[in-house]
């Protein structure tokens, strides 16, 4: 058949989401809180059968959280109906290769927004994270310690906490040098 793959804004609630190699699709608040507010921005990828009922091969989802968003449409990449086989070799190959955002890239984000103005409060509002999350990533990224424990692939809240063992640590050694200055200049 080999036609030419076509864009196609389709109501997400008429498309049907085969069985599928991820069992749980995830569907988080945020997630779908996501989606209602910036819509998919990457097209999910299906197919039209004869009967004209089109088939989520890439995107489950998406798909779902559009519908679960009340989205009136969404972006859909539609392609040549895939044998089975190669239908559920495509969708491992998708999320074995699928690589999340890590926390210090996130960080990293909110830190460039953070310098242009955009408030903890916007940030968190525009990306569907809490405001502590968001709060807890700048707080991380202002500290030499956090910033290097982001790139060794801490978590957001536990550079956070190395950060501020540090700075504790440094405050107290700096009490105690000041302390002992004075003692010994007795």
């Amino acid at each position: 058949m080999n036609a030419t793959p076509t864009l196609e804004m389709l109501d997400p609630a008429t498309l049907t989401v085969d069985i599928n190699v991820r069992k749980d699709a995830a569907l988080t608040a945020d997630f779908i809180a996501s989606i209602k507010e910036h819509g998919v921005m990457e097209p999910v990828i299906a197919h039209r059968k004869d009967d004209g009922t089109v088939h989520v091969l890439m995107g489950q989802r998406r798909t779902r959280a559009a519908v679960e968003a009340g989205r009136d449409s969404i972006p859909v990449m539609i392609i040549d109906s895939p044998e089975e086989a190669e239908r559920i070799v495509t969708q491992v190959v998708e999320n074995i290769q699928r690589a999340e955002l890590t926390e210090a890239d996130e960080a990293d984000a909110y830190h460039q927004l953070s310098l242009i103005g955009v408030s903890a409060a916007a940030i968190a509002k525009k990306t569907g994270r809490t405001k502590t999350t968001v709060e807890s990533a700048l707080k991380a990224k202002s500290t030499e310690t956090g910033a290097a424990a982001l790139g060794k692939g801490y978590t957001i809240e536990e550079a956070l906490v190395l950060a501020e063992f540090f700075l504790m640590w440094t405050l107290r050694a700096s009490w105690r040098m000041k302390a002992g200055g004075v003692a010994l200049g007795r």
